[in-house]
């Protein structure tokens, strides 16, 4: 039976302390004691200049052209073997490290340079942190460093695609999503912004590659709302929900005029409902049974609970465009056999198109005009545990 040794942060200094020592050694080198920063000496300390430094980068220099070749070597005779993500659920002997890239942040006592915002958006949205931010003791380690509480949560395991890096997101959990509580470890730059008006004080932040829905922007408050259907293992229907009545706001979103067509597929008991993504640059009819006679399909897997998708599934015939086919987006992930069809302006999530399905398309009712979602009946389909 093999045992491994975990040492603890004074025995690793000290290990280190003393590998450098005989490295400077080995080179001739005799440290001032006055002017060496040795092993946990403050960052602000500076490295002196002179011989030593020049060794020191000059070995670090050789080393890293061995380090590409080893690489390039393994990667020649077996690509999986340099992916430290390629790892099994049956494979065994292996060792899973959080290295702390994605966090929350508790931030609780701590003083804050923004003055808090009286509005009722703001109340409203810390509440909803508050009821979405609870975990189980079980999956969250805490830890303290000079004074920081620090709630370390696992990574996801996302398939890699040629798309883009994965965005990776930290959120306090501390009460009410201010902006200095929400850290982007990717380009912010590299969401698309949408605004429903061109004076909107709400900008939505989306995914240009795959459409998810990051976050809205609120001009005027110093908060940031946020997609909880992002975060990692969540319980989307147990969450208590503090619903916003913007509907009735002004302007009244008006959503564009979709041609009539012939009812020659209604007569095979087939409804006719016009949809569009919400800018309108795509708009559609479906023809599929009534929804108050039929079950809404409600996956599970990882791209459906983060896009909200709720299918019905009509035939391809049933499906008419009318504009904005061809600049739709399409993403595609872990198998490749799924279509994902997005608005790259508004981040509408519009439909799947299975190739494996010849004539069948998986529709997301909530581009639908005019219905009322919570009088749907729902299917659940297990997505997230098909293999």
């Amino acid at each position: 039976m093999e045992t491994l040794e975990i040492e603890d942060n004074d025995e690793r200094l000290a290990r280190l302390q003393g590998v450098f020592e005989k490295m400077n050694a080995s080179a001739g080198y005799k440290p001032d004691a006055n002017t060496f920063p040795g092993i946990g000496a403050r960052k602000t300390d500076e490295m002196p200049d002179g011989e030593m430094t020049s060794q020191l980068l000059a070995r670090v220099k050789s080393f890293l052209p061995q380090i590409e070749s080893s690489n390039a070597a393994l990667a020649s005779a077996d690509p999986a073997a340099i992916d430290i993500e390629n790892v099994t659920e049956e494979q065994e002997g292996y060792i899973e490290m959080n290295l702390g890239l994605g966090v929350f942040e508790d931030r609780k006592g701590q003083p804050s340079s923004q003055s808090s915002d009286s509005s009722s958006l703001d109340s409203s949205s810390e509440s909803d942190s508050d009821e979405s931010d609870s975990d189980s003791e079980s999956d969250i380690i805490t830890s303290s460093t000079e004074g920081i509480s620090r709630i370390f949560k696992p990574l996801p395991r996302r398939a890699q695609t040629s798309g883009g890096v994965p965005m990776i997101v930290e959120v306090s959990s501390s009460t009410g999503p201010k902006r200095s509580d929400f850290t982007f470890h990717s380009n912010e730059e590299d969401l698309v912004t949408y605004r429903f008006t061109a004076d909107s004080p709400m900008a939505h932040k989306f995914c240009g590659t795959c459409g998810s829905s990051v976050c809205v922007d609120v001009k005027g408050h110093d908060l940031m709302m946020i997609n909880a259907r992002l975060f990692k293992d969540i319980d989307i229907p147990s969450l208590k929900l503090n619903e916003w009545d913007f509907k009735s706001r002004q302007p009244a979103y008006v959503p564009p005029t979709v041609p009539a067509l012939p009812a020659s597929l209604e007569s095979d008991g087939k409804h006719a409902y016009p949809a569009n993504c919400q800018c309108g640059t795509a708009t559609y009819t479906v023809y599929t049974p009534d929804l108050s006679e039929q079950q809404v399909v409600r996956c599970t897997c990882s791209i459906c609970v983060m896009n909200a998708y709720l299918f019905v599934c009509p035939k391809r015939s049933e499906v008419v465009w009318h504009t904005g086919k061809d600049d739709m987006r399409i993403y595609r992930f872990n198998t490749g056999t799924g279509r994902h069809m997005f608005c790259p302006k508004c981040g509408s999530s519009l439909l799947i198109d299975f190739e494996y399905e010849e004539d069948e398309l998986s529709i997301n009712v909530r581009m639908f005009q005019d219905i009322d979602i919570s009088t749907l009946h729902f299917r659940e389909y297990d997505g997230k545990n098909v293999r």
